[in-house]
């Protein structure tokens, strides 16, 4: 295979890599368990243009169902708060207190929602179609190229045959690439469905963990009190 056509099977690699590249981003913003990339959609605005939230904070996976951000400092807190909860307002806080440079400092602790039933159900359909949806694209790519290079090889049953064999290798594994990105989520997403189960066990019907005196709907936040 020459140099044009290698090029060109680098052209379609290229492309297929960007739709996979894409899903995956699109699956870590189907918050099961806790991802910093999740927060990449961020903007915190504090007057001037929007910042980045790495900009004005640290992020950090407390555990699989729980990110920490650490503000860079005390006063750009809310900022931080009204941020995230424009990305997610799905996502519960809690203000913990910390010791920085023996300062009495806040970080915020964020809790993936919980993946009950009617969840559970709503993220294995949108996993689903997300997939298929990308599948397509690559499909497209495949077709769209084999027969510009049908045309282009007409006279050279060799070299088509070199090319398509070639074509149908970066295909298939980019389609296996995204199923399995596909299979993972859905395991994420029946795994946070089953840790959701056992922890009815252990409320009854109608009790929150947050309680109601001191959660915010509205802000999706409850400030903890100085011993937590």
């Amino acid at each position: 295979m020459n140099i044009f056509y290698k090029s060109l099977i680098n052209q379609v690699e290229n492309k297929m890599a960007g739709y996979f590249a894409l899903l995956d981003f699109r699956y870590q913003n189907l918050c099961v368990k806790a991802d910093a990339a999740s927060l990449m959609p961020v903007n915190v605005r504090m007057g001037g243009d929007p910042k980045n939230i790495e900009d004005v904070a640290k992020v950090g996976i407390a555990d699989d169902y729980h990110l920490a951000v650490f503000p860079n400092q005390e006063d750009l807190q809310q900022f931080v708060i009204e941020g995230i909860h424009q990305a997610h307002p799905e996502f519960k806080l809690e203000v913990k207190p910390y010791k920085y440079n023996g300062e009495d400092r806040h970080f915020l602790y964020y809790e993936m929602p919980e993946v009950d039933k009617n969840r559970h159900d709503v993220l294995t359909q949108g996993v689903k179609s997300l997939h298929d949806e990308c599948k397509t694209r690559i499909d497209e790519i495949y077709v769209e190229n084999l027969s510009s290079l049908t045309t282009l090889l007409k006279g050279s049953s060799q070299d088509l045959d070199l090319v398509k064999k070639e074509l149908d290798r970066v295909h298939d594994d980019y389609v296996e690439k995204v199923k399995g990105l596909r299979d993972s989520k859905l395991t994420e997403v029946d795994e946070a469905y089953q840790r959701y189960m056992e922890s009815q066990d252990t409320w009854h019907d109608g009790d929150s963990a947050y309680g109601d005196a001191d959660y915010d709907v509205v802000k999706g936040l409850r400030i903890s009190g100085s011993g937590s």
